[in-house]
């Protein structure tokens, strides 16, 4: 069995590039542990580096991919008007039309929490998750065909574990845990998925709580 610790579940979705989909990841887990002056001389000099690329004459789905690196700085550097700015000059190579949407929405999330503003915070939890549901249900059948999968691993890197994962994530900001409980077992047995699989789901969402979204 694969260890999951710490680790982002993040397919690349079909028809993805690579070279952004690269840039979806989320920095280092370091950054959170280490010491605050440390962690501001490393954004800082991660942010001059991102700059002078900026100036470079590179491929378009590279640059979408330092627009992305600079959106994740900022939003570290808690600078959330900056990140967002970042993510609006993103125009390609992402995994579906509405992503960019979502992950500009989770910032203003963060925003509104830090802001205290927990009305606005939820009612950007509830856009983020339908546009998880709506892009759920129309990729749904290739994501059943991949749920089905007998190897546990193989679906755990899969894009649909991606979708599952944050739209699961977000479905217990707003639901109870026995509600969701039982989503992703009616899911389960649905479509006669991995059993395997989806208990180690409900295990990482729920009581291990150990894993990473993006912009969180």
């Amino acid at each position: 069995m694969i260890e999951y610790k710490n680790k982002y579940l993040f397919g690349t979705p079909p028809g993805a590039n690579k070279e952004t989909a690269s840039g979806l990841v989320i920095l280092k887990p370091i950054l959170k542990s280490d010491l605050e002056a440390f962690r501001n001389v490393y954004l800082d000099s991660a942010l001059i580096v991102i700059h002078e690329i900026e100036n470079m004459d590179i491929k378009p789905a590279w640059r979408n991919t330092t627009y992305m690196r600079k959106a994740e700085i900022y939003y570290f550097k808690q600078d959330y008007e900056q990140a967002v700015e970042a993510l609006k000059h993103v125009d390609g190579g992402l995994p579906f039309a509405k992503y960019r949407d979502i992950l500009i929405n989770k910032i203003k999330a963060k925003e509104a929490q830090a802001n205290g503003d927990t009305l606005t915070r939820d009612s950007l939890y509830r856009v983020i998750l339908n546009d998880y549901e709506k892009y759920y249900q129309d990729v749904e059948v290739v994501l059943k065909r991949t749920l089905r999968g007998k190897d546990e691993d193989k679906v755990f890197y899969s894009w649909a574990n991606t979708i599952l994962v944050e739209m699961f994530h977000y479905k217990l900001k707003l639901e109870k845990q026995e509600i969701v409980i039982h989503q992703i077992d009616s899911l389960q047995k649905a479509i006669n998925g991995n059993k395997e699989y989806f208990d180690h789901l409900k295990k990482l969402l729920i009581k291990d709580k150990n894993y990473e979204v993006l912009f969180e």
